[in-house]
């Protein structure tokens, strides 16, 4: 039998019924649902100690997580008025990032006639 040439196209060709087949994939395509998520990870000892704290203080922790997610950024511009269009009324927003800086969770710029500047601090791993 005499040898094929080796420079002949079709020797190269794969059969047709050698293509991955959709279904065959070795992970499936994923899904992406539609509108904002909370980009992570957030450590679980940040968030026991704004459970820990009264009122919305916990909300306003995860819109300012939010916030650094989109940005990018440990310290984030947070406009009152952006909490109250999240349905958080400007007075309890304020209370509530007081709270999260009294804990120790964010360090706050206030600057007159501005949003706040707030740096989202490393929680300490309280005692159980």
């Amino acid at each position: 039998m005499p040898d094929a040439d080796r420079f002949d196209p079709e020797v190269w060709e794969t059969p047709a019924d050698a293509t991955p087949t959709p279904a065959a994939r070795k992970h499936p395509a994923r899904s992406r649902l539609p509108g904002k998520f909370l980009k992570g990870p957030v450590p679980l000892a940040w968030l026991q100690q704004a459970m820990r704290l009264p009122g919305k203080a916990l909300a306003v922790g995860l819109l300012l997580w939010l916030e650094r997610g989109m940005k990018g950024r440990r310290t984030v511009h947070f406009c009152l008025s952006r909490a109250a269009t999240d349905g958080i009324p400007t007075t309890t927003a304020r209370r509530a990032i007081r709270a999260l800086e009294r804990a120790g969770l964010v360090r706050v710029e206030r600057k007159p006639g501005r949003g706040l500047n707030v740096t989202i601090l490393d929680a300490t791993p309280e005692e159980m």
